[in-house]
């Protein structure tokens, strides 16, 4: 190369290069990393906003004028598919006297609106199936109820999403924060209400004593107390029964 000044130049230029491509890819690349890194675990928090754990199970006694006379259960299984959309998987059934009543209800991932309910009715032996298909991009929901031979079709149609009562609980349970006087209004397959957080109170409960926040509807006779915690527990439900004017109280968790 000393007797070829051009060649051994060259080569001076050529590893100043290389030293300076390597130089500045080991600094972008974790930088890069982080980038990729953060940019996944934001998307997983989108697709997963829930306080609530994968097989959740909520147990309720169900109590009139304070004398049990049932028991429920609220059932979050995660994510699923449904008619080849992504949903997630709840599970609400309440078991009396003569009496069960079971809803296997489809929700899409983020905004927890209904996509399918399944639900199956014994009441006295009268049974009943119930089918509610929902098609949020047109709001509206083809509702199929079948009785022994008997099998009653209607459409509702609405001007916005439709809801569901029980997913409205877990929606709310998704909040950050829940404000004293806040009102939402909402369709329901049957009504549009309005629902209002009404006041922060101590409840006590078998599963113990609670800091929650009461949310009221304007008509239809829904209440729930959502512990005042993270995880938004539900505490106490009313009107949620086809039991007529009873209470659903926690009295325990399980969560995996």
């Amino acid at each position: 190369f000393m007797k070829n000044p051009k060649g051994f130049r060259l080569l001076i230029f050529l590893s100043v290069t290389l030293i300076l491509i390597v130089g500045i890819t080991c600094i972008l690349l974790p930088k890069n990393k982080m980038v990729l890194g953060q940019k996944a675990q934001a998307d997983t928090e989108k697709q997963n906003p829930s306080v609530f754990l994968k097989n959740e199970r909520l147990k309720y006694a169900i109590n009139l004028r304070g004398i049990k006379i049932g028991r429920a259960e609220l059932v979050y299984l995660g994510p699923t598919e449904i008619q080849n959309q992504k949903s997630e998987l709840f599970i609400f059934s309440s078991r009396a006297i003569n009496f069960y009543d079971a809803e296997k209800i489809y929700a899409s991932p983020l905004e927890f609106i209904p996509l399918r309910i399944e639900r199956e009715l014994n009441f006295w032996g009268m049974r009943m199936s119930i089918l509610e298909e929902y098609n949020q991009k047109e709001n509206l929901v083809n509702i199929t109820k079948t009785q022994g031979k008997k099998i009653n079709k209607n459409t509702i149609k609405f001007d916005s999403n439709v809801q569901n009562i029980i997913l409205l609980v877990y929606k709310y349970r998704t909040k950050k924060e829940l404000k004293l006087g806040q009102i939402d209004t909402f369709n329901l397959p049957t009504k549009k209400i309005a629902i209002k957080v009404t006041r922060l109170e101590s409840i006590k409960v078998p599963a113990g004593i609670f800091k929650a926040y009461l949310l009221e509807s304007d008509i239809g006779g829904y209440r729930f107390w959502l512990s005042a915690e993270k995880n938004r527990l539900p505490i106490k439900l009313q009107g949620f029964s086809q039991l007529g004017a009873t209470s659903l109280v926690l009295s325990s968790i399980e969560q995996n």
